[in-house]
């Protein structure tokens, strides 16, 4: 008498080897190509807004620079909102007791994409700099 041939375990483990397969590969992608944007921290997310703002020359020039502040509000899970704020004293203009919220923006983990607070529609729209002629 022959024995029976059992059946096999591997077409049972295949889905659980691929689903591994897929999740190494996946880690070793993102170790090879740096922190992902979802990794983005706080101080990345401020200096990036900062740095657009400068470069777009969104504020007159007494205001920008060193007479503004960046305060991180509010850390949601794909994004960032910051306060744009005025900062009186020294050399800058203003009763150094205040400092008032110029903009708000939303700094998006992924890709680093701005978007302004629109007051008027309350919520967040698309930034785009100004236009040079005004």
């Amino acid at each position: 008498m022959t024995p029976k041939p059992s059946p096999s375990r591997l077409p049972m483990a295949l889905p659980r080897l691929n689903a591994l397969a897929l999740s190494v590969a996946f880690a070793v992608g993102g170790a090879l190509t740096g922190c992902s944007q979802r990794d983005m921290t706080e101080d990345q997310a401020v200096d990036l807004l900062a740095k657009r703002v400068q470069a777009d020359g969104l504020y007159p020039a007494s205001r920008q620079g060193e007479c503004l502040s960046f305060e991180v509000e509010q850390r949601l899970d794909a994004r960032f909102e910051i306060a744009v704020r005025e900062k009186h004293g020294g050399p800058c203009p203003g009763d150094p007791g205040t400092g008032p919220v110029l903009d708000r923006f939303e700094v998006q983990q992924d890709g680093g994409k701005l978007r302004r607070y629109d007051p008027i529609g309350g919520a967040y729209v698309d930034y785009t700099a100004p236009s040079a002629g005004g």
